[in-house]
Protein backbone atom coordinates (compact mmCIF):
# COMPACT_ATOMS: atom_id res chain seq x y z
CA UNK A 1 0.00 0.00 0.00
CA UNK A 2 1.35 3.63 -1.21
CA UNK A 3 1.29 5.92 0.98
CA UNK A 4 1.90 10.05 0.36
CA UNK A 5 2.33 12.75 3.43
CA UNK A 6 -0.15 15.91 2.46
CA UNK A 7 -0.89 19.10 3.83
CA UNK A 8 -4.74 19.72 3.52
CA UNK A 9 -6.25 22.54 2.60
CA UNK A 10 -9.90 24.23 2.92
CA UNK A 11 -12.64 22.42 2.16
CA UNK A 12 -14.06 23.04 -1.97
CA UNK A 13 -17.83 24.16 -2.87
CA UNK A 14 -17.87 20.86 -3.97
CA UNK A 15 -18.02 19.47 -0.29
CA UNK A 16 -14.52 17.77 -0.99
CA UNK A 17 -10.62 18.65 0.09
CA UNK A 18 -8.11 20.00 -1.62
CA UNK A 19 -4.34 19.02 -0.58
CA UNK A 20 -0.84 19.73 -1.35
CA UNK A 21 2.45 17.20 -1.36
CA UNK A 22 4.61 15.52 -3.42
CA UNK A 23 4.68 12.26 -5.63
CA UNK A 24 7.53 10.15 -7.01
CA UNK A 25 7.92 10.20 -11.03
CA UNK A 26 7.22 6.57 -10.77
CA UNK A 27 3.98 6.71 -8.46
CA UNK A 28 2.90 9.50 -10.60
CA UNK A 29 3.93 7.90 -14.13
CA UNK A 30 1.70 4.31 -12.90
CA UNK A 31 -1.26 5.88 -11.35
CA UNK A 32 -1.61 8.82 -14.66
CA UNK A 33 -4.58 9.25 -16.36
CA UNK A 34 -5.88 11.92 -19.02
CA UNK A 35 -9.46 12.00 -19.63
CA UNK A 36 -8.88 13.08 -23.55
CA UNK A 37 -12.05 14.57 -25.19
CA UNK A 38 -13.39 12.04 -27.81
CA UNK A 39 -15.99 13.79 -30.30
CA UNK A 40 -16.86 9.97 -31.53
CA UNK A 41 -17.53 9.77 -27.60
CA UNK A 42 -20.94 11.27 -27.04
CA UNK A 43 -21.19 9.69 -23.67
CA UNK A 44 -17.59 9.54 -22.38
CA UNK A 45 -17.08 13.09 -20.69
CA UNK A 46 -13.38 13.85 -21.41
CA UNK A 47 -12.17 16.76 -21.67
CA UNK A 48 -8.20 17.02 -22.21
CA UNK A 49 -6.69 18.61 -24.80
CA UNK A 50 -4.61 15.56 -26.98
CA UNK A 51 -1.33 15.41 -26.16
CA UNK A 52 1.17 16.99 -28.62
CA UNK A 53 3.75 14.66 -29.13
CA UNK A 54 5.91 17.21 -30.32
CA UNK A 55 5.73 19.43 -27.24
CA UNK A 56 5.92 15.88 -24.85
CA UNK A 57 9.55 15.14 -26.68
CA UNK A 58 11.05 18.49 -26.46
CA UNK A 59 10.32 18.62 -22.79
CA UNK A 60 11.41 14.87 -22.29
CA UNK A 61 14.25 16.11 -24.05
CA UNK A 62 15.12 19.64 -22.26
CA UNK A 63 14.59 17.40 -18.55
CA UNK A 64 17.12 15.19 -19.76
CA UNK A 65 19.77 17.01 -21.27
CA UNK A 66 19.47 20.40 -19.42
CA UNK A 67 18.32 19.25 -16.30
CA UNK A 68 15.17 22.00 -16.24
CA UNK A 69 13.16 22.43 -13.62
CA UNK A 70 9.73 22.65 -13.33
CA UNK A 71 9.00 23.74 -9.63
CA UNK A 72 4.99 24.74 -10.46
CA UNK A 73 2.62 21.88 -9.25
CA UNK A 74 0.98 19.39 -11.33
CA UNK A 75 -3.30 19.52 -10.39
CA UNK A 76 -4.58 15.88 -10.09
CA UNK A 77 -7.56 14.39 -8.63
CA UNK A 78 -8.24 11.09 -7.10
CA UNK A 79 -11.72 10.47 -7.96
CA UNK A 80 -12.72 7.11 -6.34
CA UNK A 81 -11.00 8.50 -3.00
CA UNK A 82 -12.76 7.16 0.60
CA UNK A 83 -12.66 9.02 3.68
CA UNK A 84 -10.90 5.78 4.58
CA UNK A 85 -8.00 6.52 2.27
CA UNK A 86 -7.38 9.60 4.06
CA UNK A 87 -5.95 9.73 8.06
CA UNK A 88 -4.81 12.97 9.98
CA UNK A 89 -1.32 12.94 11.29
CA UNK A 90 -1.40 16.45 12.85
CA UNK A 91 -2.79 19.34 12.26
CA UNK A 92 -3.11 19.96 8.60
CA UNK A 93 -0.83 16.86 8.01
CA UNK A 94 -1.93 13.82 6.94
CA UNK A 95 -1.91 10.79 4.76
CA UNK A 96 -3.19 9.54 1.93
CA UNK A 97 -3.67 5.72 1.42
CA UNK A 98 -3.11 5.31 -2.94
CA UNK A 99 -4.29 1.86 -3.13
CA UNK A 100 -5.13 1.28 -6.58
CA UNK A 101 -6.12 4.69 -7.23
CA UNK A 102 -5.86 6.63 -10.20
CA UNK A 103 -4.59 10.11 -10.27
CA UNK A 104 -6.41 11.92 -13.42
CA UNK A 105 -4.25 14.59 -14.58
CA UNK A 106 -6.45 18.34 -14.69
CA UNK A 107 -3.18 20.68 -15.54
CA UNK A 108 0.37 19.59 -16.32
CA UNK A 109 -0.60 16.92 -18.43
CA UNK A 110 2.34 17.17 -20.78
CA UNK A 111 5.08 17.51 -18.00
CA UNK A 112 3.39 14.19 -16.49
CA UNK A 113 3.43 12.33 -20.21
CA UNK A 114 7.11 13.75 -20.22
CA UNK A 115 8.17 12.41 -17.22
CA UNK A 116 6.96 9.13 -18.84
CA UNK A 117 9.04 9.27 -21.84
CA UNK A 118 11.80 10.14 -19.94
CA UNK A 119 11.65 6.53 -18.43
CA UNK A 120 10.57 4.98 -21.15
CA UNK A 121 14.05 6.35 -23.04
CA UNK A 122 16.58 6.15 -20.36
CA UNK A 123 18.85 3.06 -20.29
CA UNK A 124 21.20 3.39 -18.10
CA UNK A 125 19.50 1.90 -14.35
CA UNK A 126 21.14 4.26 -12.05
CA UNK A 127 19.62 7.23 -14.12
CA UNK A 128 16.37 5.03 -14.43
CA UNK A 129 15.87 4.79 -10.64
CA UNK A 130 16.79 8.41 -9.86
CA UNK A 131 14.49 9.29 -12.26
CA UNK A 132 11.76 7.25 -10.70
CA UNK A 133 12.55 8.76 -7.36
CA UNK A 134 12.67 11.55 -8.35
CA UNK A 135 9.75 13.69 -6.13
CA UNK A 136 7.11 15.90 -7.87
CA UNK A 137 4.99 19.01 -6.44
CA UNK A 138 1.40 17.80 -6.96
CA UNK A 139 -1.96 19.34 -5.97
CA UNK A 140 -4.64 16.66 -5.26
CA UNK A 141 -8.14 17.05 -5.53
CA UNK A 142 -9.52 14.52 -3.07
CA UNK A 143 -12.25 12.73 -4.44
CA UNK A 144 -14.22 15.54 -6.90
CA UNK A 145 -16.27 14.06 -9.80
CA UNK A 146 -15.36 14.10 -13.34
CA UNK A 147 -18.47 17.15 -13.92
CA UNK A 148 -16.38 18.82 -10.94
CA UNK A 149 -13.16 17.77 -12.17
CA UNK A 150 -14.07 19.13 -16.06
CA UNK A 151 -15.06 22.69 -14.55
CA UNK A 152 -11.73 22.60 -12.61
CA UNK A 153 -10.20 22.28 -16.15
CA UNK A 154 -12.07 24.65 -17.00
CA UNK A 155 -11.44 27.66 -14.62
CA UNK A 156 -7.04 26.78 -14.78
CA UNK A 157 -7.20 26.58 -18.85
CA UNK A 158 -10.25 29.20 -19.88
CA UNK A 159 -9.46 31.84 -17.46
CA UNK A 160 -5.82 31.73 -17.89
CA UNK A 161 -4.32 34.83 -19.29
CA UNK A 162 -0.99 34.47 -21.54
CA UNK A 163 1.68 36.12 -21.16
CA UNK A 164 1.91 39.51 -23.48
CA UNK A 165 4.99 38.77 -25.58
CA UNK A 166 6.18 42.35 -24.76
CA UNK A 167 6.65 40.78 -21.38
CA UNK A 168 8.11 37.64 -23.07
CA UNK A 169 10.83 39.70 -24.72
CA UNK A 170 11.76 41.16 -21.80
CA UNK A 171 12.21 37.86 -20.14
CA UNK A 172 13.88 35.96 -22.58
CA UNK A 173 16.69 39.49 -22.70
CA UNK A 174 17.29 39.68 -19.05
CA UNK A 175 17.63 35.74 -18.76
CA UNK A 176 20.26 36.12 -21.43
CA UNK A 177 21.36 38.64 -19.79
CA UNK A 178 22.32 37.38 -16.18
CA UNK A 179 21.89 33.74 -16.96
CA UNK A 180 24.62 32.64 -19.20
CA UNK A 181 23.64 28.70 -18.61
CA UNK A 182 20.04 29.93 -19.74
CA UNK A 183 22.13 31.50 -23.45
CA UNK A 184 24.13 28.46 -24.02
CA UNK A 185 21.21 26.20 -24.14
CA UNK A 186 18.55 28.44 -26.10
CA UNK A 187 18.37 27.08 -29.40
CA UNK A 188 20.57 29.24 -31.98
CA UNK A 189 17.60 29.69 -34.16
CA UNK A 190 15.91 31.71 -31.46
CA UNK A 191 19.73 34.43 -30.76
CA UNK A 192 17.85 36.90 -32.94
CA UNK A 193 15.35 37.37 -30.47
CA UNK A 194 18.31 38.60 -28.47
CA UNK A 195 20.42 40.40 -30.65
CA UNK A 196 17.12 42.46 -31.98
CA UNK A 197 16.04 42.93 -28.19
CA UNK A 198 19.86 44.80 -28.12
CA UNK A 199 19.63 46.54 -31.39
CA UNK A 200 15.89 47.89 -30.46
CA UNK A 201 17.16 49.11 -26.68
CA UNK A 202 20.07 50.60 -28.78
CA UNK A 203 18.01 52.65 -31.28
CA UNK A 204 15.35 53.59 -28.32
CA UNK A 205 18.21 55.69 -26.41
CA UNK A 206 19.52 57.14 -29.95
CA UNK A 207 19.39 60.63 -30.66
CA UNK A 208 17.62 59.61 -33.44
CA UNK A 209 13.81 59.28 -34.30
CA UNK A 210 13.38 56.12 -32.39
CA UNK A 211 14.65 57.67 -29.18
CA UNK A 212 11.97 57.01 -26.35
CA UNK A 213 9.52 55.86 -29.45
CA UNK A 214 9.66 51.63 -27.94
CA UNK A 215 7.04 50.71 -26.04
CA UNK A 216 8.11 48.45 -23.29
CA UNK A 217 5.60 46.63 -20.57
CA UNK A 218 3.50 48.59 -18.24
CA UNK A 219 4.22 51.66 -20.35
CA UNK A 220 2.09 53.86 -22.39
CA UNK A 221 4.74 55.68 -23.62
CA UNK A 222 6.02 54.70 -27.51
CA UNK A 223 4.32 53.71 -30.55
CA UNK A 224 5.32 50.30 -30.87
CA UNK A 225 5.81 47.64 -28.55
CA UNK A 226 9.29 46.09 -27.80
CA UNK A 227 8.40 42.52 -29.24
CA UNK A 228 6.65 43.82 -32.02
CA UNK A 229 9.80 46.04 -33.33
CA UNK A 230 12.40 42.93 -32.20
CA UNK A 231 9.83 40.55 -34.93
CA UNK A 232 10.00 43.12 -37.80
CA UNK A 233 14.03 42.68 -37.38
CA UNK A 234 13.92 38.65 -37.55
CA UNK A 235 14.94 38.64 -41.61
CA UNK A 236 17.37 41.18 -41.47
CA UNK A 237 19.42 39.09 -38.54
CA UNK A 238 18.57 36.02 -40.45
CA UNK A 239 20.28 37.68 -43.42
CA UNK A 240 24.60 36.88 -43.79
CA UNK A 241 25.04 40.58 -44.56
CA UNK A 242 22.84 42.31 -41.32
CA UNK A 243 23.28 39.59 -39.10
CA UNK A 244 26.58 38.08 -39.39
CA UNK A 245 28.96 40.85 -41.17
CA UNK A 246 27.54 43.38 -39.21
CA UNK A 247 28.32 43.77 -35.11
CA UNK A 248 24.92 44.83 -33.19
CA UNK A 249 26.86 48.27 -33.07
CA UNK A 250 26.89 48.31 -37.06
CA UNK A 251 22.99 46.99 -36.76
CA UNK A 252 22.14 49.69 -35.27
CA UNK A 253 23.74 52.35 -36.67
CA UNK A 254 22.38 51.16 -40.12
CA UNK A 255 19.03 51.50 -38.49
CA UNK A 256 19.29 54.97 -37.58
CA UNK A 257 20.86 55.89 -40.77
CA UNK A 258 17.73 54.09 -42.68
CA UNK A 259 15.32 55.86 -40.47
CA UNK A 260 16.86 59.20 -40.87
CA UNK A 261 16.78 59.42 -44.50
CA UNK A 262 12.96 59.11 -44.12
CA UNK A 263 12.97 61.37 -41.76
CA UNK A 264 14.97 64.24 -44.35
CA UNK A 265 12.66 63.18 -46.82
CA UNK A 266 9.68 64.38 -44.93
CA UNK A 267 11.69 67.71 -43.43
CA UNK A 268 12.48 68.45 -47.61
CA UNK A 269 8.93 68.33 -48.30
CA UNK A 270 7.80 70.94 -45.53
CA UNK A 271 4.66 69.28 -44.88
CA UNK A 272 3.80 67.50 -41.74
CA UNK A 273 6.48 65.38 -40.37
CA UNK A 274 5.07 62.22 -38.89
CA UNK A 275 8.03 61.58 -37.38
CA UNK A 276 7.52 64.49 -35.08
CA UNK A 277 3.77 63.37 -34.33
CA UNK A 278 3.98 59.70 -34.28
CA UNK A 279 0.87 59.82 -32.65
CA UNK A 280 -0.98 60.44 -35.24
CA UNK A 281 0.83 58.68 -38.22
CA UNK A 282 1.39 54.86 -39.07
CA UNK A 283 4.96 54.83 -40.36
CA UNK A 284 6.34 53.79 -36.60
CA UNK A 285 3.68 51.39 -35.61
CA UNK A 286 3.96 47.95 -36.42
CA UNK A 287 2.61 48.27 -39.98
CA UNK A 288 4.89 51.29 -40.92
CA UNK A 289 8.13 49.49 -39.17
CA UNK A 290 7.23 46.11 -40.77
CA UNK A 291 6.78 47.31 -44.34
CA UNK A 292 9.93 49.84 -43.87
CA UNK A 293 12.45 47.18 -42.58
CA UNK A 294 11.12 44.48 -44.99
CA UNK A 295 12.84 47.09 -47.75
CA UNK A 296 15.79 47.22 -46.46
CA UNK A 297 17.37 44.06 -47.87
CA UNK A 298 16.00 45.30 -51.74
CA UNK A 299 17.74 48.41 -51.50
CA UNK A 300 20.87 47.04 -50.35
CA UNK A 301 20.68 44.83 -53.39
CA UNK A 302 20.54 47.81 -55.68
CA UNK A 303 23.27 49.42 -53.78
CA UNK A 304 25.65 46.93 -54.65
CA UNK A 305 24.74 46.76 -58.03
CA UNK A 306 25.11 50.53 -58.13
CA UNK A 307 28.34 50.80 -56.30
CA UNK A 308 27.07 53.11 -53.16
CA UNK A 309 27.26 49.57 -51.08
CA UNK A 310 29.78 49.96 -48.12
CA UNK A 311 29.89 50.69 -44.29
CA UNK A 312 30.48 54.15 -44.98
CA UNK A 313 27.02 54.53 -47.16
CA UNK A 314 25.05 52.22 -44.80
CA UNK A 315 25.65 55.18 -42.46
CA UNK A 316 24.57 57.39 -44.56
CA UNK A 317 20.59 58.85 -44.65
CA UNK A 318 21.48 60.07 -47.93
CA UNK A 319 22.36 57.37 -49.66
CA UNK A 320 19.50 55.76 -48.72
CA UNK A 321 17.25 58.70 -49.25
CA UNK A 322 18.13 58.39 -52.79
CA UNK A 323 16.58 55.17 -52.89
CA UNK A 324 13.31 55.54 -50.10
CA UNK A 325 11.89 58.47 -51.84
CA UNK A 326 11.09 56.79 -54.87
CA UNK A 327 8.35 54.17 -52.46
CA UNK A 328 7.79 57.70 -49.91
CA UNK A 329 6.04 59.39 -52.85
CA UNK A 330 3.48 56.54 -53.36
CA UNK A 331 0.03 57.48 -53.73
CA UNK A 332 -3.06 56.02 -53.09
CA UNK A 333 -7.01 56.91 -51.91
CA UNK A 334 -7.67 57.08 -48.55
CA UNK A 335 -11.34 55.48 -47.04
CA UNK A 336 -12.79 59.09 -48.30
CA UNK A 337 -11.71 58.10 -52.01
CA UNK A 338 -9.60 60.86 -51.57
CA UNK A 339 -5.53 60.39 -53.53
CA UNK A 340 -3.11 60.91 -50.51
CA UNK A 341 0.63 60.87 -50.74
CA UNK A 342 3.59 61.84 -48.77
CA UNK A 343 3.04 62.25 -44.92
CA UNK A 344 -0.73 62.08 -45.68
CA UNK A 345 -0.78 58.38 -47.09
CA UNK A 346 0.84 57.62 -43.31
CA UNK A 347 -1.80 59.63 -41.50
CA UNK A 348 -4.10 56.96 -38.83
CA UNK A 349 -7.65 56.87 -39.23
CA UNK A 350 -9.47 57.90 -42.72
CA UNK A 351 -7.33 60.34 -43.64
CA UNK A 352 -4.84 57.93 -44.56
CA UNK A 353 -4.44 55.34 -46.88
CA UNK A 354 -2.07 52.83 -44.90
CA UNK A 355 -4.82 51.49 -42.61
CA UNK A 356 -6.11 49.44 -45.57
CA UNK A 357 -3.08 47.31 -45.64
CA UNK A 358 -3.28 46.66 -41.79
CA UNK A 359 -3.81 42.90 -41.97
CA UNK A 360 -1.06 40.51 -42.73
CA UNK A 361 -1.68 39.91 -46.49
CA UNK A 362 -2.42 43.70 -46.39
CA UNK A 363 1.38 44.52 -45.09
CA UNK A 364 2.47 42.16 -47.80
CA UNK A 365 1.11 43.48 -50.66
CA UNK A 366 2.15 47.48 -49.29
CA UNK A 367 5.76 45.91 -49.28
CA UNK A 368 5.07 44.53 -52.81
CA UNK A 369 3.45 47.18 -54.30
CA UNK A 370 6.55 50.35 -52.84
CA UNK A 371 9.16 47.48 -53.68
CA UNK A 372 7.70 48.03 -57.33
CA UNK A 373 7.99 51.64 -57.08
CA UNK A 374 11.39 51.17 -56.17
CA UNK A 375 12.38 49.04 -58.94
CA UNK A 376 10.41 50.86 -61.65
CA UNK A 377 11.94 54.52 -60.84
CA UNK A 378 15.73 52.25 -60.65
CA UNK A 379 15.66 49.84 -63.44
CA UNK A 380 12.90 51.35 -65.53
Amino acid sequence: MSEIQVTLGDKLKTGQFVATGYISVDELVSRLVVDTYDPDDTDGGGYQRLVSKARVKELARRFVEEGIDVPTSILVNIRSLKKSDVSTVKGNFSKISLNRHKLHVVDGQHRAEAYKLVLEQLEDEEAIKNWKNKLISVVFLLGVDQNNERAFFHDVNGNAKSIPSSYLQELISKRAEVEPEFLAALNPKEHWKINGDSVMKTLNKSKGVWKGKIKFPGSKAGTIPNSGFVNTLKPLLMDKWFGQMLDEKQQAQTLMAYWEGMNLYFKQLGEDNPFENPKEFSIQKRIGVAVLHSLILPIKEYMNEDGTASKQGYLDPKVWLAYQKNFLSYSDTNTENIPVRGADFWRTGRDGAVGKYSSGAGTKDLKDRFEFELHKAIRG
